[in-house]
């Protein structure tokens, strides 16, 4: 996959730290997990 082994991160410009990472790199992130998650996934699949 494209996206290597790199983090993948949710910037959020209304600072909803919980599913994203505001201005200072601070917060959950969540989304960012869940698409890493999708990713692993797929790759076990192969």
């Amino acid at each position: 996959m494209k996206t290597g082994d790199y983090t993948i991160c949710e910037f959020c410009v209304d600072e909803d730290t919980e599913w994203g990472l505001d201005k200072n790199g601070i917060g959950e992130n969540r989304l960012g997990k869940a698409w890493m998650n999708v990713r692993e996934k797929l790759r076990s699949e192969e």
